[in-house]
Order: structure tokens, then sequence, then C-alpha cells
């Protein structure tokens, strides 16, 4: 037991920086491990916020069944330049909505494209669709691609408020 307490006396420099090492890197693991949990913390709830936003979207469009499948010609030749303004806000905020479910769940692309079916008339009838962020344009570009390459304007009067 002597040998023991000897050994130790000599070297307790070097044990003493082997502990200092293993206590760095064991509090370095618990700020990864932190850090990992916050993160997914923050993933999950913008997850949610996604989901939240989603359902404000379908309820919206089923208060007001009219904006969310448009009669677009009937809203381009309306004189009431509230109907014009409300349909744009209703596309402005699904738009918005199609942005934040996508950043956090991209396999719902295809969801949010049956959503913009209704309103092909009037994504394919802006000649250059500049509106929203990136990946909205992106987005819309994408639709337009798609949806667009052989559209016609159904409406008698393609001109109407557009110009």
């Amino acid at each position: 037991m002597k040998r023991f307490w000897h050994w130790l006396g000599e070297n307790a420099t070097q044990i003493q920086a082997v502990g200092a090492i293993a206590a760095l890197v064991a509090a370095m693991g618990g700020v990864y491990l932190v850090m990992h949990q916050i993160d997914a913390s923050d993933q999950q709830q913008r997850r949610q916020s996604a989901r939240e936003i989603y359902r404000e979207f379908v309820k919206l469009s089923v208060e007001r069944p009219n904006l969310a499948a448009p009669d677009y010609c009937a809203i381009r030749t309306s004189p009431a330049q509230t109907d014009d303004a409300e349909y744009e806000n209703f596309l402005q905020f699904q738009l918005y909505a199609t942005e934040q479910i996508l950043d956090e769940l991209p396999d719902w692309e295809e969801t949010m494209n049956q959503h913009l079916e209704p309103h092909k008339d009037l994504l394919c009838s802006e000649a250059d669709w500049a509106e929203g962020t990136p990946p909205v344009r992106a987005l819309i570009g994408r639709f337009r691609k798609q949806q667009c390459a052989a559209y016609v304007s159904p409406c008698p009067d393609a001109a109407g408020k557009d110009q």
C-alpha cells in the first residue's frame, strides 16, 4: 500500500492534468447535449407553429370559400376594389402559410400546390411574379412551370384591372 501512496505522490501533477482534461471533455459534452436539446426543441416548436398556421389557413378557407376557390374573372372585373384587395390579401396569407409550412415540412409541397390550384388564373396571368420571399417566388416558379405552360385566361377581358 505504501508503494501506491508513493506513486500517487510522485504522479500527482499528471493525475491532476488528466482529471482536468476529463472534466473539460465532460463539460464540453454537456454543452453539446444542451445545445442539441435546445435545437431539437426549437425545431419542434417551429413545426408546431407551421401546423398551426396551416390550421388557420384551412379555417379561413372554410370560412371564406369564395376566396379559397375564387371566381377570378368576377373578382377582377368587380367594380368594388375591396373584392380584389381581399382576394389578394387571402392569397398573400396563403403564400405566407405555404412558406412557413415548407420551411419545416418540405414534403408538404404537393399538398400546398393543391391549395394553389384554385388560384391558377391569378398565378398564371401575372407576367412576372415578384411577390414574396425567395422561397415563395421559387415555389410559384415551380407551380407556374407545371401549370401555366398552355395557360389561356378564362376571362373575356383578360386586360381587366391588370392594366
